[in-house]
């Protein structure tokens, strides 16, 4: 891994106020020692929503917090996520629930899940911040929904005159604002500025329209201090926060975004899960960062804080620097065919309803720039070696996987990923699928992925959408976007269900 660069990002889906609504109540609201949480969440929005997740907020000794009670919630689980000694939030996920337009999940009567300590000692829910209003139904705005790693609702109140956006992308000196509501009475400008004081106008018809039908604006600004490369940003309208967004280190001035409820808390800000990293140069994990495996540096490890965590070893001054070096040199030297032409001279559009198969790819579909939209499917049926000259795959079309055998693609200009893999296991299918790319344009991992990724001369962004990546990834730099988890797979080339795509530019 030659340079690994982490990209904060948040990303929101543009559905209207209101279009999704959650109601909840407590069961016990007059006991101090639990509280039976019942809930039901209603699609009254166009879309159909698929990979539900609540996120349920609470502010207890999380050393004393037991396992959740599921009483009822059929085809869903929960688990407990502890962010320090006194916060933890239950996430509550149906992975294979669809909830279409007009239904509501939980019906009529809703889920229960029980919330309590090891010991049934006092539960002080009145400092829970998703804790139910009383013991009957009442719509929340304290507990976040998504679907697909999406957030569905606003969870900030709107400003009368004022849009309503979020910064979803920010980089050393770009940013990235998604345009989350704007009636044709707000106004179309507002002010961004960093914690330095620098400040830009933002005209919002200049936002774009993103594949994701997001409204996305994009512009330059500065967003690192210029010693400690941390930093906060806000969104202003006449007077208004709209937004806010801090990371590096803990903010100092997120008091009025936590009161209006655009920031989590005082001490929140970015950070990152990732698998093992091996590297040239030093590394710098900042606070809260979690690495899922080993860590080894031919320089220096620097922490900002103690809630670092490394599950494997941690191994500085690598003596293994040029012989790791020389490794991925031979591998990348060895393992690909530089002579193939694949210059573009035919395009295939796949629609919904539309299918092809891997067999169908012989050596002279390596110049044809295949285009997957939602509703079609690349159906890998027969084992060998195939071609194509670009694979894109949209929003809701879909890689199935085969039976057996072994699938080797080689793709020559473009390779980017907003699909879905059909499989029970992503960690199986990771190991059966890898996708070689020696293009220059970036990658782009919208959604969630099974696989290994190598492009020696490209960047490769992960998580924009999708939070989960199994496999593995080796590239000339690396974009893991907040809150992503990867977890790392071992690519198995022999086995059933193996899958190589092989990116060439």
């Amino acid at each position: 891994m030659r340079k690994f660069i982490l990209l904060c990002v948040l990303f929101a889906l543009a559905i209207s106020v209101n279009a999704i609504s959650i109601s909840t109540l407590d069961e016990q609201f007059s006991q101090n020692n639990q509280t039976v949480l019942r809930f039901k969440i209603e699609n009254n929005s166009h879309d159909t929503l698929k990979e539900i997740e609540l996120r349920y907020h609470v502010k207890q000794d999380t050393s004393k917090i037991a396992e959740p009670d599921l009483y009822y919630l059929p085809e869903g689980m929960a688990n407990w996520s502890y962010e320090d000694s006194l916060n933890a939030t239950l996430v509550i996920y149906f992975p294979n629930t669809i909830l279409y337009p007009g239904d509501t999940l939980g019906g009529n009567s809703g889920f229960s899940i029980g919330l309590h300590n090891k010991n049934w000692s006092a539960w002080s829910k009145n400092d829970d911040p998703s804790q139910p209003k009383s013991n009957t139904f009442s719509v929340a705005n304290n507990i976040e929904v998504l679907s697909s790693g999406k957030p569905l609702m606003l969870t900030a109140a709107k400003n009368a005159g004022c849009p309503v956006v979020q910064f979803v992308e920010v980089q050393k000196d770009s940013i990235a604002l998604q345009i989350l509501q704007k009636l044709n009475s707000d106004s179309s400008f507002i002010t961004i500025k960093n914690k330095n004081d620098n400040s830009i106008q933002v005209n919002l018809n200049d936002a774009k329209t993103d594949s994701l039908g997001q409204k996305i604006w994009r512009g330059l600004l500065p967003t690192q201090d210029s010693v400690e490369h941390r930093g906060e940003l806000f969104a202003e309208c006449n007077g208004n926060l709209l937004a806010y967004f801090a990371f590096g280190w803990k903010p100092e001035n997120a008091s009025d975004a936590v009161e209006k409820n655009l920031w989590e808390s005082t001490d929140s800000f970015v950070k990152a899960e990732v698998g093992s990293v091996f590297s040239a140069k030093p590394v710098l994990l900042r606070d809260k960062a979690f690495v899922h495996g080993n860590l080894e540096t031919a320089n220096t490890i620097i922490k900002q804080s103690s809630t670092i965590k490394v599950a494997g070893s941690i191994i500085e001054h690598s003596p293994h620097e040029n012989s790791t070096k020389q490794a991925y040199d031979n591998f990348f030297d060895n393992t690909f065919d530089w002579n193939i032409d694949f210059e573009i001279s035919n395009s295939r559009v796949l629609n919904s309803g539309e299918n092809l198969t891997s067999g169908l790819f012989s050596y002279n579909f390596r110049k044809i720039d295949f285009n997957f939209n939602s509703g079609s499917n690349l159906i890998l049926n027969a084992s060998g070696d195939f071609y194509a000259g670009a694979l894109k795959f949209q929003k809701d079309s879909k890689l199935i996987p085969q039976t057996d055998g072994s699938v080797i693609f080689y793709v020559g200009n473009d390779f980017q990923w907003n699909g879905t893999v059909v499989a029970d296991d992503m960690i199986s299918a990771a190991q059966h699928l890898m996708i070689y790319y020696y293009g220059t344009s970036p990658v782009y991992i919208q959604t969630e992925f099974a696989g290994t990724i190598i492009a020696p001369n490209a960047e490769v962004i992960v998580g924009q959408v999708g939070k989960n990546f199994y496999g593995a990834i080796y590239a000339k730099s690396i974009v893991v976007h907040q809150d992503t988890k990867v977890t790392w797979v071992p690519f198995l080339r022999e086995t059933a269900n193996a899958v190589v795509a092989n990116l060439y530019r």
